[in-house]
């Protein structure tokens, strides 16, 4: 594996650090894509194991390429912010109707 990737995890890390960083204005971080993607990041933790695993079957080789750990990490931001969008939201919002439902119904 080649050293720059270390697991995946290092150069999408010291891009997020420079870009963080080294901003000409601080609103950079507080931008629109920027928070998508803050929200969608529990929802990238979860599945980054599992798209890796799927990618991995048919691309044994996954890590030892930069074209293919491209591939990787577009592949995962699009199961990511969909699985965000079509499973975390609607949940938290049902989840949230329902506990609100279920204590107004406790406290009467």
């Amino acid at each position: 594996m080649p050293a720059y990737l270390h697991s995946g995890v290092l150069l999408p890390a010291v891009v997020a650090v420079v870009l963080g960083v080294a901003a000409p204005r601080p609103s950079l971080l507080a931008t629109a894509p920027a928070i998508t993607l803050g929200r969608a990041s529990y929802a990238t933790y979860i599945l980054h194991v599992p798209v890796f695993l799927l990618g991995a079957r048919f691309v044994p080789a996954l890590w030892k390429s930069l074209p293919a750990v491209a591939v990787y990490g577009l592949v995962l931001l699009v199961v990511s912010l969909a699985a965000h969008r079509f499973v975390e939201e609607p949940l938290r919002g049902w989840l949230s109707r329902r506990l609100i439902r279920g204590s107004a119904t406790a406290l009467a």
